[in-house]
């Protein structure tokens, strides 16, 4: 809606220098300015929404990577004797291992870019 309204006052801008009214370089100058501070406002808000999607999706990364850790644990944790486990489950277990490595890697690789974010 603001955006609307800044676009309309750029058109009475232009429609005040189109018909030559003396006060047209004070409203454009005006203009200007206000359009200046406008396109900041609308960067910081589309890059705080966007920090705010990242963070999200880091804390959803977090959990993923939490919860299948705690399933191997509770696997590994309640065998006596761990070499008895059926295949199945080791191969499972693997599976999910190499799954959390690399999901590891991407929830650091995000938090980075959500700290240089954060520095920029």
């Amino acid at each position: 809606r603001r955006e609307e309204d800044i676009h309309r006052l750029g058109t009475l801008v232009h429609e005040l220098q189109a018909s030559n009214d003396r006060s047209w370089q004070i409203a454009r100058t005006r203009y200007d300015n206000l359009y200046s501070l406008w396109q900041k406002v609308s960067d910081k808000i589309i890059r705080r929404h966007s920090l705010a999607q990242s963070y999200v999706d880091f804390q959803n990364q977090a959990e993923q990577l939490s919860s299948g850790l705690a399933s191997i644990d509770d696997v590994i944790r309640f065998r006596d004797n761990i070499d008895l486990l059926p295949d199945s489950a080791v191969k499972h277990i693997e599976q999910t291992w190499l799954t959390l490595r690399n999901n590891y890697h991407e929830l650091i690789n995000n938090s980075k870019r959500i700290r240089n974010t954060l520095e920029t």
